[in-house]
């Protein structure tokens, strides 16, 4: 099993308020928005099975995972300091859950090595049709990732009241992160950190 962690790519952004970024959905009242996401690539490896002169399965001998987060800040032009503190401490639970990328995506791995997977019965078929399995390991880093990530900035925002509360933003991160852990994770079937 090969897994690649790509280092996070982060772009910083400046906006004219006159003209918003397209695409990136602002409430009336921000100032800055952080944009996170995951995503992983995922390449498969297969011995075949024979059964006389045909192939009966097919069995997962390897898999390879690529991982990545791009995460694009931006705020508006000119606003306080504490607008960009805000949408860095964004960036920095984004970057603690992307430190986990390289866990996920081994335990993912390790779940399929060895699977067997039927021939398709239509003889012109080239194999078996690894998109489901495929879809199941995104699917799993995107759930123990991306989507833990989510609930934790949530918290966050609702912590600082995004940015407006005079609180310490590591603090809140910890405390957004903790309450990620502590509740989300094992409701959704996830080891706790």
């Amino acid at each position: 099993m090969t897994v690649r962690v790509t280092p996070s790519q982060v772009q910083r952004h400046r906006y004219d308020p006159a003209r918003p970024p397209l695409g990136v959905k602002l409430a009336a009242d921000e100032l800055g928005v952080c944009i996170t996401r995951f995503g992983c690539g995922v390449e498969f490896r297969a011995g075949w099975d024979r059964i006389g002169d045909r192939f009966s399965a097919a069995t997962i001998s390897a898999v390879e995972i690529e991982t990545r987060v791009t995460i694009d800040i931006w705020t508006l032009a000119g606003a306080a300091a504490t607008v960009a503190a805000h949408e860095e401490a964004h960036r920095t639970i984004s970057e603690h859950f992307y430190a986990t990328a390289g866990t996920v995506a081994r335990r993912l791995g390790r779940r399929v090595v060895g699977r067997r997977l039927p021939m398709p019965r239509n003889a012109a078929a080239a194999g078996p049709d690894l998109r489901p399995l495929e879809t199941e390991v995104i699917a799993g880093f995107l759930r123990e990732t991306s989507k833990r990530c989510e609930y934790a900035q949530t918290r966050f925002d609702a912590i600082t009241d995004h940015g407006r509360r005079s609180i310490d933003n590591r603090r809140a991160i910890a405390q957004a992160i903790a309450e990620e852990n502590h509740h989300w994770a094992p409701a959704a079937g996830l080891p706790r950190e």
